[in-house]
């Protein structure tokens, strides 16, 4: 019994409508509902002929709906029980409209008078076609007000439902274009909030290596800010030069110490490439500069001017006091290796005087 399972039928239909069992059912439905509209149009019975194919409308297919709509209202005695089934259905579908609701139930309900309104009207009759654009023209209003609240999935299912009206409305189709613009807009403006995004982090990443002395790291993430932000953009103008340029310049003070002092020029000049403007560059690179050449001095000289050496020590040390100390004890080191190394007795005596004169008493 078809009548006691009509709402399983319908949840079916929503959401298999292709369903075999649904074929099956229509098949059945239409075969009996014909056999019995036949025996009662034979008996005269019109009218209720009439209204069982009305009843069963929403089960069989609107072929079969529309061949018994024009087997029944060519009988005599049919428009009688037509125009009175009519009313009843206008009042009901009016309801409907008047009640217009956003959602799929609503759809069903009118879809299923409609079906019913079918077996006494052809779908090209005026009313039926304004049914349908009333219906599609509600949905179309509330995905216009969904659209512009930036509710575009519930949009798109409005619109989905009024294609079950007016598959071919303007009104649908322009609807739909300005849904899928409002779509890629959206998409599109996504995808720019994580390219900001991405780029953000490069930023923070590219601090965090220069602030390690990661300074290959560091410049590989600074060439791709540069390929993916504007020229003006103040981090690749001020933030990241001086981050990569006071990393060249750490580097620089640990050669210094290690008594590499030819590195240490190297990377001052590295610094100034890239960050031409940062403070302390210039006077790094002069005491880097006056490191090497007291060590080439220590190193070379076969008499050291003890007094001069003592003096840039001093000088040097009042620039930078814990730089200038280590880098007095890598000189040490330098000297008392030179002394060792050489096969010049007398010049190991004057080199000797000279690193007790200056270093006496360093750690």
């Amino acid at each position: 019994d078809v009548d006691t399972h009509r709402e399983q039928i319908g949840e079916l239909r929503s959401i298999e409508p292709q369903s075999a069992v649904l074929a099956r059912i229509q098949e059945l439905v239409q075969r009996e509902v014909g056999r019995r509209s036949g025996e009662l149009s034979q008996a005269g019975e019109h009218s209720e002929a009439l209204q069982l194919v009305a009843r069963y409308a929403d089960l069989v297919s609107p072929t079969f709906v529309e061949q018994k709509r024009r087997e029944l209202a060519s009988a005599q005695g049919a428009a009688e029980a037509r125009q009175a089934a009519l009313a009843q259905l206008r009042t009901r579908i009016d309801a409907l409209l008047q009640d217009h609701r956003a959602d799929a139930a609503w759809s069903t309900e009118l879809q299923s008078e409609l079906r019913r309104l079918a077996t006494y009207l052809p779908a090209s009759d005026p009313y039926f076609v304004e049914v349908r654009e009333r219906a599609a023209e509600g949905y179309i209003a509330q995905a216009r007000t969904l659209r512009s609240a930036q509710r575009l999935a519930e949009a798109e299912r409005m619109l989905s439902l009024a294609r079950e009206f007016t598959p071919r409305s303007a009104q649908l189709q322009e609807e739909s274009r300005l849904l899928a613009e409002a779509r890629a807009s959206r998409e599109a403006a996504a995808k720019e909030r994580d390219r900001l995004a991405q780029l953000e982090a490069l930023k923070q990443k590219l601090l965090v290596q220069a602030r390690a002395n990661e300074v290959t790291e560091a410049l590989a993430s600074y060439r791709e800010l540069r390929a993916n932000l504007p020229a003006d953009d103040a981090f690749l103008q001020t933030q990241a030069p001086h981050a990569i340029g006071s990393a060249y310049l750490r580097l620089a003070s640990t050669a210094a110490r290690d008594g590499r002092f030819d590195n240490a020029v190297s990377l001052t000049t590295r610094a100034r490439e890239i960050a031409p403007e940062l403070d302390g560059l210039n006077a790094a690179r002069e005491r880097y500069s006056r490191y090497a050449s007291l060590n080439n001095s220590l190193m070379t000289a076969s008499e050291i001017d003890v007094a001069a050496v003592r003096g840039e020590l001093d000088r040097l040390a009042r620039l930078d006091a814990s730089e200038a100390a280590a880098v007095k004890r890598r000189l040490a080191s330098n000297l008392a290796s030179r002394i060792r190394a050489t096969q010049d007795a007398a010049l190991a005596a004057r080199l000797t005087r000279a690193a007790q004169e200056l270093f006496a008493g360093d750690p």
